[in-house]
This record gives structure tokens, sequence and C-alpha cells, in this order.
């Protein structure tokens, strides 16, 4: 079935994923996600053809945020992007706790804040995530909520 992004939920969980509990990001404008593989190339002269062979996956996201400094979601985005902390993110297709509901699920780093002030639109901040290499984080997994 068809969805439109008014449909889709983000969530966060300061703890990381599996640590607390999954909180909606309720003031959210747009959320994009990129999801990549870099490409290993062979080339060699015995071949017309440049050949690739699928490496490491890389994930980023990004979240644009209505600027709401006192809202929990906000607070959570920022301060792991203060405090160089992990925050666990949940981009799912429906409510988190609905049997069915598919997305993604893992820990990211605040990689990137920007705030800019445009003169007749209400400031929103865009935060950008990428996966965590901090210890006991877990890494971007497709999930599927069960019964």
């Amino acid at each position: 079935m068809s969805k439109i992004g008014l449909e889709c939920k983000a969530y966060f969980d300061a703890a990381g994923v599996g640590g607390g509990t999954w909180a909606l990001l309720d003031e959210v404008i747009d959320v994009s996600k990129s999801t990549t593989k870099n490409m290993a190339k062979k080339k060699t002269r015995a071949s017309k053809w440049e050949l690739h062979r699928a490496g490491q996956r890389n994930q980023e996201i990004e979240i644009v945020y209505l600027y709401e400094p006192a809202n929990a979601g906000y607070m959570a985005l920022e301060a792991a992007f203060l405090n160089d902390t992990r925050v666990g993110l949940a981009l799912m297709d429906a409510l988190i706790a609905t049997v069915g509901t598919k997305g993604w699920q893992g820990d990211y780093e605040i990689s990137e804040m920007s705030d800019p002030e445009p003169l007749e639109e209400f400031m929103a901040v865009t935060f950008k995530a990428v996966p965590s290499a901090a210890t006991g984080g877990q890494t971007p997994t497709k999930v599927t909520i069960a019964a």
C-alpha cells in the first residue's frame, strides 16, 4: 500500500536502541534517508568493462525539525550533537507499536546541526545523522514490528 510522508513516524531513544523507550519526534517537518554501498572497482586491460563489487554500506539521515528548544525530541537531538553521544532513531511507516509497521532502527551520531533563519518562515533546524561507532551501538537494521 502506498504511503505519504505525513503517515510516517520518526522516533528517538536518548539511551540508544533497546536502552529505554521510543518517543515520537513530534515536530518533524521532513525526513530524508539515504542508504548507499561503497563499491570496489576492478579495472584491467583484459576487459573493456569496469567491474564493481559491493563493499560496506552507509546511511545518512536528515531530519528537519521545527525550532522548539523546549521540545524533548529537539533537546535529545541537540544534546547528542553537543555532547558527541549516540541517539537511537527509528524511521517507521506507521506507529511503532503497530504490528506490521516497517522501517529502520539504529544508533546514530548527529554529525551536523544547521539552523537557517528565513525571513518569512518558521525556523527549522536540520540534523544530519550517521551510524554510530560508539561501544554497544546498534547498526542500522531494517525491521518489521512483530506481534
